[in-house]
């Protein structure tokens, strides 16, 4: 087979993250590859430090030892890796083993019609939160909605047929739990 590259860079990004795939899958079977992986498991269970951080205290220490013996240079090219290698392994965590989810602010001088709107049309549920603006310095209400990321479009859109100068803030949310959504289990 012939080589694809041979700039070091490119292959320790991609390296990183063919290698983060594959331990990532390896980890949502709750399996090891017998290597550093296997200790990173161990701390994980035991602290509940995310797998992907255990993976990297654990290879990073290696990799920064190995500098003493090989080069600077390489141990760097190593870590490179290992940072793309850790991303892959926490995004296939979160991203394959849990429903992704919004977290949207929304703030609004329609917020009732709104509010109305996302449980009764939508049959979404809302939360509504007091809040002090920092700038205006008055008291308003948020309506926080927490839904599925495939849902958002359809409440964004609603929001301003409503209020089209509503302020929408948008988050990811890596992990919800409770009605609708994933429930807690233990590791």
């Amino acid at each position: 087979m012939p080589t694809l590259s041979h700039n070091t860079v490119v292959g320790a990004i991609f390296g990183g993250v063919f290698a983060g795939c594959g331990l990532g899958i390896v980890f949502l079977a709750n399996a090891s590859t017998g290597g550093t992986d296997l200790i990173a498991m161990v701390v994980h269970r035991y602290t509940k430090m995310p797998l992907g951080k255990a993976v990297a205290m654990i290879d990073g220490l290696v990799i920064c030892s190995s500098m003493f013996v090989f080069s600077i240079e390489k141990g760097l090219i190593a870590l490179i890796t290992l940072f793309m290698m850790i991303k892959v392994i926490d995004y296939v965590q979160i991203g394959l083993k849990r429903k992704t989810a919004k977290n949207v602010m929304i703030i609004s001088r329609h917020q009732s019609e709104i509010m109305a709107g996302i449980v009764n049309k939508l049959k979404l549920g809302v939360t509504r939160l007091e809040a002090h603006g920092g700038y205006a310095q008055e008291n308003h209400g948020v309506l926080m909605v927490i839904i599925p990321t495939k849902q958002f479009q359809r409440l964004n859109d609603y929001v301003l047929s409503v209020d089209e100068s509503a302020f929408v803030v948008v988050m990811d949310a890596t992990e919800v739990q409770g009605l609708g959504f994933t429930k807690a289990r233990e590791l």
